[in-house]
């Protein structure tokens, strides 16, 4: 019994060191590798523990179910023992795999998924010497009844060595390979490759996922459907800087920059709907009053755009007059209205100082300059992530509304709950503090934020900022069904984040409340069911390339 746990302990400890240490390197970013290193030591009195007491459960284990089948086996030679190693191990396998599953709700203290192989390993061992010492001169004493412990064990065995998608739980969020998965220029979505830079994603109303990359100054339009990819160049926007894309009507897509705001045709042409009048940038100019014709409005810098169901044109216009602001104006029979914003004056309510709940929108002056990501409401009104730091809701009836972020300038209030898995409610969305990112972070792997509304009224929004020193938990790591190249774009895509700030995706529900729903997106998508998470990054070649995935909405 005692060089059964000695075996134990010492495997645990060993395995511990080599698994959880090597995947604790390969799981934090290069500057903090040597702390880590530092910090290792720490784990030898975990796996000590997990060897002594596996080995122990193991070699009781074995002794029951080795004496099961005494009838069949020679007793006590070497393949008693090495079908007790077996089969002891196989159940602490099992019990990690539905492990992963609770860990999200048993807290920060829960093991490592990779405890499983000294914890396996130590349980073998016990298997091995610990139950032949128990069934000395006793077997015989086991009833009939126990084969039936021996038939549970071998399919606990058989489901142990079940490749781990066969499973339906596993450590983080299932996901489907949607495109960009690959390396070929097949038409085939999943196994294609998408090349260049993510600058925008969005969903048509045809159920097409549209995506605008960039390579150096040239533009193509990537569209999804039905599993197949295709794409299109856009020669017009050749070096153009683009701050937002959207689809309208029928499949249409939308772009918006400093040409202004461009519908682009299907063979790749675009048709102007709102100008930039870039001949008079430098010039004070006084914003076009509420009913001028767009031909006639001056506008220095277009900072987003979405479009509703009607076709209504919703922009944002950015002023660098007297100071810089923005302005969220609708386009409506060719005719602008502003429905969120005005000039600071230095009374007027702002975003840097807070605002009253309800107060006209054009009352509330958006003091920034960085992009503006626009979505339109099921109901018609507005939302704007606003200042690169929250989202304010324009409602029909004019008023504006903080749904989420920072606006009282105190660093806002941490969400009521910690992450607790996918799609996990947090609490208030109020004053949470968040991050919108934009162009301005060109490191990144994508040019603009996302935010988009549901047909229920739900918000999604990306957010660059989760705290410092923190990361999301294993729980929303991407693991799905996936061939061999497949998942080796991946790994690439997982490998790259660590050059890039982590994002997480919330969920804002009409009601307010918030959910941490998805990780490591830096652009999203909304259709039916479906959550769809694109991110930039580079591969192996230092190549831009953009992946897509979708992983389910709960009912």
């Amino acid at each position: 019994m005692v060089g059964g746990l000695g075996i134990g302990a010492l495997a645990g400890m060993l395995t511990s060191l080599v698994f959880l240490g090597t995947a604790g390197l390969m799981e934090v970013p290069p500057g903090d590798r040597l702390k880590t290193f530092i910090q290792l030591p720490l784990v030898l009195p975990i796996g000590l523990t997990f060897g002594i007491g596996c080995g122990l459960i193991g070699g009781l284990a074995s002794a029951v179910v080795i004496a099961a089948f005494a009838p069949w086996w020679v007793w006590p030679g070497w393949p008693a023992r090495l079908a007790g190693a077996v089969i002891c191990a196989a159940p602490v396998l099992v019990a990690s795999r539905i492990g992963t599953v609770l860990a999200p709700h048993m807290g920060s203290w829960w093991p490592h998924p990779l405890m499983a192989i000294p914890a396996a390993i130590g349980a073998a061992a016990g298997g091995a010497w610990l139950g032949p010492w128990l069934l000395s001169g006793s077997a015989a004493k086991v009833t009939h009844h126990g084969r039936y412990w021996g038939a549970a064990a071998a399919a606990m065995l058989l489901v142990a060595v079940l490749p781990g998608d066969t499973l339906a739980f596993g450590p983080g969020q299932r996901i489907e390979v949607v495109a960009g998965a690959g390396t070929g220029t097949g038409t085939s979505a999943a196994d294609a490759a998408i090349r260049g830079r993510l600058v925008g994603l969005a969903m048509d109303d045809t159920a097409a996922l549209r995506v605008l990359t960039r390579q150096g100054i040239d533009y193509t339009l990537w569209t999804v459907r039905d599993g197949q990819l295709s794409r299109v160049a856009v020669p017009d926007l050749h070096g153009t800087a683009v701050s937002g894309l959207a689809t309208g009507p029928g499949g249409s897509v939308y772009i918006s920059g400093a040409g202004g705001v461009l519908r682009i045709e299907p063979d790749g042409r675009t048709v102007r709907r709102f100008k930039v009048d870039q001949a008079t940038y430098r010039e004070p100019q006084t914003p076009a009053a509420a009913g001028a014709p767009t031909e006639k409005t001056y506008t220095p810098s277009l900072d987003g755009v979405t479009v509703s169901a009607d076709d209504r044109l919703s922009v944002v216009e950015g002023r660098f007059d007297r100071s810089s602001f923005h302005l969220v104006r609708t386009v409506s029979d060719g005719k602008v209205r502003t429905v969120l914003g005005r000039e600071p004056d230095g009374h007027s309510a702002s975003l840097n100082k807070g605002f009253a709940d309800g107060i006209r929108g054009t009352d509330l002056a958006l003091d920034s300059t960085t992009p503006v990501p626009l979505a339109t409401a099921p109901d018609g009104g507005l939302y704007a992530a606003v200042a690169g730091r929250g989202v304010v809701r324009v409602k029909p009836d004019g008023t504006a509304h903080a749904v989420i972020g920072d606006f009282a300038g105190d660093h806002g209030t941490e969400p009521e709950a910690e992450w607790q898995g996918p799609w996990k409610d947090r609490g208030p969305a109020a004053r949470m503090p968040i991050v919108i990112r934009g162009n301005s972070e060109p490191y990144r792997g994508a040019d603009n934020a996302s935010l988009v509304t549901a047909a229920n009224g739900d918000l999604y929004l990306t957010n660059g900022w989760i705290g410092k020193d923190r990361r999301l938990p294993d729980s929303f790591e991407w693991e799905g069904a996936a061939n061999d190249t497949q998942q080796a774009v991946l790994d690439e895509a997982r490998r790259d984040r660590w050059k890039q700030a982590e994002e997480e995706v919330l969920r804002v529900t009409p009601d307010g409340r918030v959910a941490t729903v998805a990780g490591y997106a830096d652009m999203i998508a909304v259709h039916g069911d479906w959550l769809y998470l694109a991110q930039g990054f580079l591969d192996e070649r230092d190549a831009e390339r953009v992946v897509i995935v979708r992983t389910a909405i709960p009912k």
